[in-house]
C-alpha cells in the first residue's frame, strides 16, 4: 500500500523528501487523531437505525436535485454548442 501512494505521488509531481523516515509515516500521521474521530457510535445509530427513513429520502432527494442540475448543465452544454 506504502508502494502504490508512493506511485501516485509521483505521478502527481510530489516526491517524498529525506526528512519523511518512510512512507509509513503516512499511516501514522493519519491514526493518531483517528481517522474519523468526529464520529461515534451514536451517530452511526442516529443515521442507520434511529432515523433512517428520514436521512434516505434527504439523501434521495439531494440526489434528484444534483441529477437536475447536471442535466440543467449539459442542456446548457448543448444549446451553446
Amino acid at each position: 500500500m506504502a508502494r502504490l501512494l508512493e506511485a501516485i505521488d509521483r505521478a502527481g509531481g510530489y516526491m517524498f523528501g529525506s526528512t519523511e523516515a518512510s512512507a509509513d509515516y503516512i499511516w501514522t500521521s493519519a491514526t493518531r487523531t483517528g481517522w474519523a474521530s468526529d464520529k461515534n457510535v451514536l451517530d452511526i445509530q442516529e443515521r442507520w437505525i434511529d432515523y433512517k427513513e428520514e436521512y434516505d429520502k434527504q439523501e434521495r432527494e439531494e440526489w434528484a436535485k444534483q441529477a437536475e442540475e447536471m442535466q440543467q448543465g449539459e442542456e446548457m452544454n448543448e444549446n451553446d454548442t
